[in-house]
């Protein structure tokens, strides 16, 4: 298909029509009754307070070029910016010294809660699985053009960083494991053999050396995109929540109330799910687990306040399903161009 059809293809899918979220006036709407949820929401999560996560060291430890080159200070600097973007509060690792130990015994024994001082909600820890690095020789080429014109593409190396790493994410003091996150990219630079100091390499097909400043730098980038490549599904770890406080019903229209606004990062025409808890019972070990599920999704409305707004749902059957108490999470998607990236 043609780029530039596929493109228009691309475009139309992702611009699709979606239901009208803006509001003209609230008291136009009829209030109706809601029913509490199972499990309603803590005082302390009405308040808004943010998430507070620590990033913890990244082990790359067991794959020497990653090591070398630093690449778990990388991927934790880079998971840290992301996780404030999500609007959750990053807390000094130094202060959780004793969490990553207690991690590891969790999973390699099954042991559960952390007994240290409460600083944060949520952890993240990751492990470098792989980093591999290649170069390769590319000899000149030339082509002659319809008048008659010869064009000549110099000899050319290219250095190629690929890198594999994992990052869980934790809840706080539980020690559950919420995430597991697999990040991979690779990245790659070309080094133009023309002139006369590469010579002896064009005339050997060989490569520079590429020293360790750049070979780190090659690393580091693939690191880098890694996170970013996945950084819908970490940012969605700790999106900001609020919760359902009032219905209202104007023909076919469906408004909620909801306990969260511009404090929160809340905007207009932001995407959100309606999410309900549930407490469910293991029946072999008696043990309740508190479990989440979507009911359905709305958006933002343009009736945006400090620590409240307004949002629409369109499925007005899933409205009626909707309770006093249920949760509600902004959800994090990929830019217009990122979608594009992905297709192309």
């Amino acid at each position: 298909m043609n780029k530039n059809i596929s493109l228009l293809v691309a475009i139309g899918l992702l611009t699709g029509c979606t239901g009208g979220s803006h509001i003209k006036d609230v008291s136009s709407f009829e209030k109706r009754p809601l029913v509490k949820t199972s499990v309603m929401p803590s005082k302390a999560q009405i308040s808004g307070a943010k998430a507070r996560v620590v990033v913890l060291d990244i082990d790359d430890q067991a794959v020497a070029i990653a090591k070398t080159a630093n690449l778990g200070v990388v991927i934790r600097n880079k998971v840290e910016s992301l996780v404030a973007d999500a609007g959750a509060e990053t807390v000094d690792r130094k202060l959780a010294m004793k969490l990553q130990e207690e991690i590891q015994l969790a999973e390699v024994k099954g042991n559960r809660n952390y007994k240290g001082p409460e600083i944060a909600d949520f952890s993240i820890t990751g492990k470098v699985v792989t980093t591999e690095f290649t170069q390769s020789y590319s000899a000149a080429s030339s082509w002659v053009d319809d008048k008659g014109k010869r064009h000549v593409t110099p000899a050319k190396c290219t250095y190629r960083a690929a890198i594999e790493a994992t990052l869980k994410v934790h809840a706080l003091p539980s020690l559950n494991l919420l995430d597991t996150i697999s990040i991979t990219d690779s990245e790659s630079r070309t080094q133009d053999l023309s002139g006369h100091s590469y010579r002896h390499y064009y005339t050997s097909q060989t490569c520079p050396k590429y020293t360790q400043a750049q070979l780190s730098s090659l690393i580091g980038a693939a690191g880098a995109d890694a996170v970013v490549e996945s950084k819908v599904q970490i940012k969605s770890n700790f999106s900001p929540r609020g919760y359902i406080t009032e219905y209202r019903v104007a023909k076919d229209r469906n408004i909620f109330k909801i306990t969260m606004g511009k404090l929160a990062g809340v905007k207009e025409g932001m995407k959100v799910d309606v999410i309900q808890m549930f407490h469910d019972e293991n029946a072999l070990t008696g043990e309740t687990n508190l479990e989440e599920r979507k009911l359905t999704e709305g958006a933002v409305s343009n009736i945006v306040g400090q620590k409240y707004s307004w949002i629409v749902i369109d499925d007005a059957s899933m409205a009626g399903r909707i309770r006093l108490g249920d949760t509600v999470k902004v959800r994090f998607e990929d830019s217009f161009l990122d979608e594009i990236k992905k297709i192309f």
